[in-house]
């Protein structure tokens, strides 16, 4: 390869690998505490629900999330989420969403 070829290379490698570093820094930050909001899928390891703001949210369930069986989408829920980024408990929200 000659230099001009290696300098077109390593210019669109670049150039393809900054908007991707720029769409990481504009993430979301994981969610915490109490969210209530309404379910909109449930996945085995994930949980899709909108928030009482309208914003979409993404949580991790796994084998320790205290999850009732009866939860499905539309169902308005409490979700307690540890300052780690756990999802601990998925509970149906008595009462109807708190604004």
């Amino acid at each position: 390869m000659s230099y001009k070829e290696i300098t077109a290379v390593v210019s669109l490698v670049l150039a393809l690998a900054l908007p991707a570093s720029a769409a990481v820094e504009e993430r979301a930050a994981e969610p915490k505490g109490t969210i209530e909001g309404e379910v909109l899928r449930i996945d085995p390891n994930t949980l899709v629900m909108k928030d009482n703001a309208g914003k979409e949210v993404v949580l991790n369930l796994n084998s320790q999330t205290d999850m009732a069986p009866s939860i499905k989408p539309g169902d308005k829920v409490e979700v307690f989420v540890t300052p780690q980024g756990v999802t601990t408990s998925v509970q149906p929200l008595k009462g109807g969403l708190r604004r």
